[in-house]
């Protein structure tokens, strides 16, 4: 190998590097894409909300995803930055499915319920002392839909109780 193609070979590599690097962000895209929910998606964060939820950023508020683990039942709260419950907007509707290990996909719709007279969305799983599930949820607002990804998991309290 002559010295002065080492320059080159140099710039091939950083050139590779950067395709590469610019791939794995579009295939992480996908990847959350994939099923019958489709487009960008948002993971939810590690912050547990009020009602030991998980949470996600939602219209400048958050959004709230609980699981009660004996019926089963999901639920999506909007908080303020306080984490003190709100009205949910009327144009806010949504569906999603969960898939357990070894199960078919799920599907539920969410409806509209309240609890101390505050809206907030509710979906029945059907599925009583539910197990660990990771959940897309699709959202529409108004004209705009966006989905979100959830891993969910009984705590070791929800087991013993």
């Amino acid at each position: 190998m002559e010295l002065h193609n080492i320059p080159f070979f140099r710039i091939m590599i950083i050139l590779i590097l950067l395709i590469v690097v610019g791939s794995i962000t579009k295939l992480t895209d996908n990847v959350w894409s994939h099923g019958p929910l489709t487009g960008k998606g948002y993971m939810e964060r590690g912050k547990k909300g009020p009602n030991d939820g998980k949470m996600i950023e939602l219209e400048g508020n958050y959004m709230e995803f609980v699981v009660d683990y004996k019926s089963g039942e999901i639920a999506l709260i909007m908080l303020d930055k306080k984490m003190n419950p709100i009205p949910l907007p009327e144009d806010i509707t949504g569906l999603g499915y969960l898939r357990m290990t070894g199960s078919p996909v799920k599907w539920f719709d969410f409806k509209r319920g309240y609890h101390n007279q505050v809206p907030y969305l509710a979906a029945e799983t059907g599925i009583e002392n539910i197990g660990p599930f990771n959940a897309v949820v699709s959202l529409n607002i108004g004209e705009e839909r966006k989905n979100f990804y959830f891993n969910w998991a009984p705590t070791a309290q929800e087991h013993d109780e």
